[in-house]
C-alpha cells in the first residue's frame, strides 16, 4: 500500500519545511504573491514527490544522505533550472550524490518531479534490471536518457501525482501500489543505465567549496550586512572568482543575494506577525 498527500502553500518557508528527504532554504527572487504546491507519495521503497512554483527562486539544499535520488522536470515548455551552475533542461534528468548540498535556480514558473531509494534497494533495483550493483555515484551528474524512455517515467511520476488528487483510494489497493512502484523504479533504473544515456558532471570541486564556504558565512551572520571584502576573505576566493561562482549559480552578485536573503526573512517575519 502507498500513501500519498497533496499540500498547498503561499510561503517559502512553509514550502521549504514540507519537502521530504532533504534540508531546503527557499529564497523568492520574483516580484509577486507566492504559489507553490507539494504532492508527496510514499511506496514501500521508492519516495516520490511532485512539486511546482510559481516565481523565481533560489533553493539552497542539502540531500538527506541515507537517500539516493533523482530530479527531472515534468512540464517539456519550461524554461531550464540551474543547478550548480549547470543549466538542466526538461529533457534531462540529475542523478546525485549521497549527501550533496547544492542550488536549484529557476527563472520562472517551475514544476520538478523527485524519486529516491535507500542504497540497498538502489543496488537490489540495478541487479534485477540492469544486472549490475548500481550504487550512488561519487559526483552529481545531469543525464540525457533517450527521450522516449525518459517520456515514460515523467508520464507514470506525473500520473502518481495524478492519482493523490483525484483518486487516492487506488494508491491504497496494495496490487496497484507494488505495480506502479515496479514500473517507476524499473524506468528509473533503466533511465539511469541505458547505454544510450548520455552524462555531464555537475558543478567543479573549486566552486562548489567557494560555494559552501559563502552558504556557511551566510548562515552564520543572517542579520548583519556584510561587505564585498569579507565574502572573499571568508570564502578565500578572488573577488572575479567569487562574482563569477555567484553569476553562475545564484544569477546575481553575492551582495545582492545577500540583501534578497534579508527581504525574504522580513517577509516571512511578517507572514507569521500577529
Amino acid at each position: 500500500m502507498a500513501f500519498g498527500r497533496s499540500l498547498t502553500f503561499a510561503e517559502p518557508d512553509q514550502y521549504q519545511s514540507a519537502l521530504r528527504a532533504v534540508s531546503a532554504d527557499v529564497i523568492v527572487s520574483g516580484r509577486g504573491p507566492f504559489h507553490a504546491r507539494l504532492t508527496r507519495v510514499n511506496f514501500s521503497r521508492l519516495w516520490l514527490q511532485g512539486g511546482s512554483d510559481n516565481l523565481p527562486r533560489i533553493a539552497r539544499l542539502a540531500n538527506d544522505p541515507t537517500r539516493v535520488p533523482i530530479f527531472l522536470q515534468t512540464v517539456s515548455d519550461q524554461a531550464p533550472v540551474v543547478i550548480s551552475g549547470k543549466e538542466v533542461s526538461p529533457g534531462e534528468l540529475v542523478f546525485f550524490r549521497r549527501g550533496e548540498t547544492y542550488i536549484n535556480r529557476s527563472v520562472g514558473p517551475n514544476c520538478w518531479g523527485a524519486m529516491s531509494l535507500d542504497p540497498d534497494a538502489l543496488e537490489t533495483a540495478g541487479r534485477l534490471i540492469a544486472g549490475r550493483e548500481l550504487t550512488s555515484p561519487s559526483q552529481t551528474y545531469s543525464m540525457r536518457p533517450p527521450p522516449e524512455l525518459l517520456g515514460r517515467l515523467t508520464r507514470l511520476h506525473q500520473r502518481a501525482v495524478q492519482l493523490v488528487d483525484e483518486a487516492p483510494e487506488r494508491l491504497e489497493h496494495p496490487e496497484v501500489a507494488r505495480s506502479m512502484e515496479h514500473d517507476l523504479v524499473h524506468l528509473m533504473v533503466r533511465s539511469i543505465t541505458d547505454n544510450s544515456t548520455s552524462e555531464e558532471r555537475i558543478g567543479t570541486f573549486h566552486h562548489k567549496a567557494i560555494m559552501r564556504r559563502f552558504e556557511e558565512l551566510v548562515s552564520a551572520n543572517p542579520h548583519r550586512p556584510l561587505q564585498l571584502a569579507d565574502v572573499c576573505a571568508a570564502t578565500g576566493a578572488t573577488e572575479r572568482t567569487l562574482l563569477r561562482c555567484c553569476h553562475d549559480q545564484l544569477g546575481m552578485g553575492p551582495i545582492r543575494f545577500l540583501w534578497l536573503r534579508r527581504m525574504n526573512m522580513v517577509r516571512a517575519a511578517l507572514a507569521g506577525a500577529d
